[in-house]
């Protein structure tokens, strides 16, 4: 094994997890290599707002689509998986974590500025969704 059992405290892992099919496998080795009472910490595409995107097709599925970044210079095709919220915190419960709290972050005010479209469509809905859960 890379990394000793309950060698951390925390796992954190931000807008990652888009980008892995099966998250069973991967949530018990998160809960392998965290102390008891330690925290897991991730962010990912929220549910619903991925669901609207084009090329969904079964809320109920785990489904490979592509969304188009234009925020890094040239637009780029990234290929992810949108999955229901149930394929979200299932594996998370089923790899012995506890569930404390859940985010559907709003964007700050200084985003506005940036990019007043896309404040105002994330003001109305999740984009994004965060969870923080302890090793039980």
């Amino acid at each position: 094994e890379f990394l000793p059992d309950g060698a951390f405290y925390l796992v954190l892992s931000a807008l990652v997890l888009d980008y892995i099919v099966a998250w069973g496998g991967l949530f018990r080795e998160f809960s392998r290599v965290l102390r008891a009472g330690g925290h897991l910490v991730f962010s990912c595409g929220h549910p619903f707002a991925d669901f609207t995107l084009p090329g969904a097709k079964n809320y109920f599925n785990t489904e490979l689509l592509q969304y188009e970044w234009k925020g890094f210079g040239k637009p780029v095709m990234m290929p992810f998986y949108r999955r229901p919220l149930q394929a979200l915190i299932n594996p998370l419960l089923g790899a012995g974590f506890v569930l404390e709290r859940l985010l559907e972050p709003k964007p700050v005010e200084s985003f506005r500025e940036r990019d007043p479209e896309e404040y105002k469509k994330l003001s109305r809905r999740p984009g994004f969704i965060c969870v923080r859960a302890v090793k039980g």
